[in-house]
C-alpha cells in the first residue's frame, strides 16, 4: 500500500503512512506488543482516507474485526493484542495530525 500511495504523488498520504509506521515499529520493538493488531488498524485508517469510499471502509473494518478475533482465537497474549491496538491508535493519530501540521 505504501508504494501505491507513493505513486499517487501526494506527499501528505505518504508522509502519514511513513511517520505512523515508523513510530509504530519503534514502539513494537521496544515494548513488545502485537504487530498485526496495530499495523492493520493503521493500514485500515490511512487506506480509508486515500480511497474515501464507505464500502471499502466497511469491508476493511469487518476484515480488521476478523483479524483481531483470529488473534484472540489463536491464543496470542491479550495484553499484547490490546497494546498493539492502543499503539496503533496513538501512532496513527500522531502521524495524521503531525503531517496535517507540517503540510
Amino acid at each position: 500500500m505504501l508504494v501505491r500511495v507513493w505513486i499517487l504523488d501526494t506527499p501528505v498520504y505518504f508522509s502519514q503512512f511513513a511517520i505512523a509506521g515508523s513510530l509504530f515499529l519503534i514502539l513494537t520493538f521496544i515494548l513488545k506488543n502485537n504487530l498485526y493488531s496495530g499495523l492493520a488498524l493503521m493500514m485500515l485508517f490511512f487506506t480509508a482516507l486515500v480511497y474515501s469510499e464507505i464500502r471499502y471502509t466497511i469491508f476493511g473494518s469487518l476484515v480488521y474485526v476478523g483479524l483481531v478475533g483470529s488473534l484472540f482465537y489463536l491464543n496470542y497474549e491479550k495484553k499484547k493484542i490490546l497494546l498493539g491496538i492502543l499503539f496503533g491508535i496513538i501512532t496513527t493519530a500522531i502521524g495524521y495530525f503531525l503531517v496535517d501540521f507540517i503540510f
